[in-house]
Parts: structure tokens; C-alpha cells; sequence
């Protein structure tokens, strides 16, 4: 085992994002969040985000279609601009092809990357092509635009906060193992199926919980709140718990986890993929906030733990029933997973 595969994705992130720090002007922030934020004025900040997608890692290119390919490489970053409480203003694609793509191909993948950039009103502004001896590799580009006073962090949480999320978990994850299941089974959970290929960036929620004080840090759900929780809680300094039976499933993923005979807990806390937002609100606040979303999208909003103090070391503990689990749940890690 490497060094890298040792340390894994976020470790090698550690090993250089602070070194760079000093270069930042002190109202900007780079490496540690959804998006970096570049302050444009007293009133607004531009808010970046890049994604780059690799065969094999993040696609199989026979089990998802060119359009649905195009359509997800857009919406993934998409979601860390909603992540941020931003409107996304602007979209670069970058896209390395090898010898096994044909322009048909190509052409079906731009198609998909228009309907989300029509769906979401964000223009393709630049980006660049190239050769690749290897697998296909994509990768996106997107600015979004904030008010200054609603760009919500990952280091915000407080002690007392409930701990949330906008929808089911572990569809998407589901939905990949589904992948490898005969044409059958695929069809039969076919929502479990789309729910990987096809996700929802969250950009009208983004905006909608970005406009309350009271909803303190915010993140999306992209390496499985396993590994996202960590971030909020060591960004924040905080510790948090949470309660495993109120982690919102899907009927479709209950299903098929019984038929297979899995834990859907493992799709939902490590599979990642979801895009749903992870936030933290202000529990005096919590009430009034649930009845105002669902009075908005027609969708509830689940609570699904708390922020237990600040001040102590930052940890993630799960509970059923008001007793610890002993289970250690973790995310994606590019270099610490095998395979996706």
C-alpha cells in the first residue's frame, strides 16, 4: 500500500492546503469547504468549485448513458454551489477523450450537459479538450454568485444545533450496487437506479435555508454523511450525535435491502452520492424552519441528530435507541476505497 492510499484523499488534501494560506486575502477562502468564496464587494462574494470525473473510478461508461453522464457531471458541482447558499452563474467543462470515444458519444454527452445547464439556468462560458492516452476524464468548472451575509460554511456549527438533511439517504448508493444486479432487479428498483445516475442538486433549497441566520453550517452529502459529518464537525470544532433511526430512508431502498438481505444503514451513512444537504440549525429555531420548508418544496426536512458541545474533540457518534453504536461508519476516499 502507497503512502497516499495510507493517508487517503483527505489527508493528502491536508498535506498541502495549508500551505497556501498566506497567499489568501483574508475576506477569501480557499481549500476546506463546499466552494472557495472570492469576495467581490461589502455586499457579494463569487463562490468556485471544481469536480473532476475518471472512468472507472467515478463511471463505468457501459453502465451509465452518455446523456445521463453529461447531465451528473454538471449537477455534482452544481451542488456544492448549493452547498454554499449561491446562485450558479457560470459553467467550464474540461474533457480529456481517448481513442474508444466517438464523436456520437460526444455528441449524446453535451446533449445531457445542456438539459441540466438549461434546467438550471447556468450558461457553458469556456473549458478546454485534449487527448487522453487512458480512460476518459471530465472535468467541470462552476461559479456561483452569493450575498455575503448568506454563505453558509462547514465550520459554523454550534453546540445545541440539530443536525439535518433534505431527503433520503443511500438511494444513490443502492442504486450503484443495483449496477452490478441482473436487468431484472435494475428494472425492478429502477428509482434506486436513477437516483445515482440522475441526482438533484439542491439549489433552491440552498438558496431558501442560506436566507435564515438560524441555519448555521451547511454542506452537501456527496462522500456519504460518514465521512461528511467528520467534515462539519472538525471544520467546526464541535462534537456531534446522531440518531440512527430517525436517518430517513426510502421505502424503494428498505425493499431491496431486504430482498438482498443488506444493511440499509451502510448505503445511507458510507455509500454517499446523495446530494441532499447536510446542515445544522439552531434548535429554538428548528420548529418554525420545518414548517416553512415544507410549506415551500412540499417536502420535509429530517433531523437526524445534534451538536453535543463545542470545545471538546471533535468526533461523530452514532446511536439506535439511545445507546452507541459500536459500528465505525466512514465515507467515500478516492484512495482508501478499492472501488466505488
Amino acid at each position: 500500500m502507497s503512502d497516499i492510499n495510507k493517508i487517503g484523499e483527505f489527508g493528502l488534501i491536508e498535506t498541502f492546503a495549508d500551505k497556501f494560506n498566506h497567499l489568501l486575502d483574508k475576506n477569501n477562502l480557499g481549500i476546506g469547504d463546499d466552494a472557495a468564496v472570492i469576495r467581490i464587494d461589502d455586499d457579494y462574494s463569487f463562490v468556485v468549485t471544481t469536480d473532476m470525473l475518471v472512468e472507472k473510478i467515478h463511471f463505468i461508461s457501459d453502465k451509465i448513458s452518455p446523456q445521463e453522464l453529461g447531465q451528473k457531471s454538471l449537477i455534482v458541482n452544481l451542488s456544492d454551489i448549493a452547498a454554499m447558499g449561491a446562485v450558479p452563474v457560470a459553467s467550464f467543462l474540461s474533457v480529456a477523450i481517448n481513442k474508444n470515444t466517438s464523436l456520437e458519444y460526444v455528441q449524446q454527452f453535451t446533449e445531457g450537459y445542456l438539459l441540466t445547464s438549461n434546467e438550471y439556468k447556468v450558461p457553458l462560458m469556456g473549458g478546454d479538450t485534449t487527448k487522453s492516452p487512458n480512460e476518459l476524464t471530465i472535468n467541470v468548472c462552476v461559479i456561483g454568485k452569493v450575498e455575503n451575509k448568506r454563505i453558509k460554511y462547514r465550520h459554523s456549527a454550534q453546540g445545541g444545533d440539530i443536525v439535518c438533511v433534505t431527503g433520503f439517504l443511500g438511494d444513490s448508493a443502492a442504486g450503484l450496487s443495483l449496477l452490478y444486479k441482473d436487468k431484472k432487479m435494475q428494472e425492478q428498483y429502477a428509482e434506486l437506479v436513477k437516483a445515482h445516475h440522475l441526482p438533484i442538486a439542491r439549489v433552491d433549497e440552498g438558496r431558501f435555508l442560506s436566507s435564515f441566520s438560524q441555519v448555521h453550517a451547511m454542506m452537501d452529502i456527496s462522500d456519504g454523511i460518514g465521512s461528511d459529518l467528520k467534515h462539519i464537525s472538525k471544520a467546526s470544532k464541535v462534537s456531534i450525535n446522531i440518531d440512527t433511526e430517525k436517518i430517513p430512508l426510502s421505502e424503494k431502498l428498505q425493499n431491496y435491502c431486504q430482498q438482498t438481505d443488506k444493511n440499509p444503514l451502510e448505503f445511507a451513512i458510507s455509500g454517499g452520492e446523495d446530494y441532499e444537504l447536510l446542515f445544522t440549525v439552531d434548535k429554538d429555531y428548528f420548529n418554525e424552519l420545518s414548517f416553512e420548508y415544507l410549506n415551500k418544496f412540499g417536502r420535509p426536512i429530517f433531523p437526524i441528530g445534534t451538536v453535543r458541545a463545542e470545545g471538546e474533540i471533535p468526533e461523530v457518534l452514532y446511536f439506535y435507541n439511545n445507546k452507541r453504536l459500536t459500528a465505525s461508519y466512514g465515507g467515500f476516499d478516492h484512495f482508501k476505497t478499492t472501488n466505488k
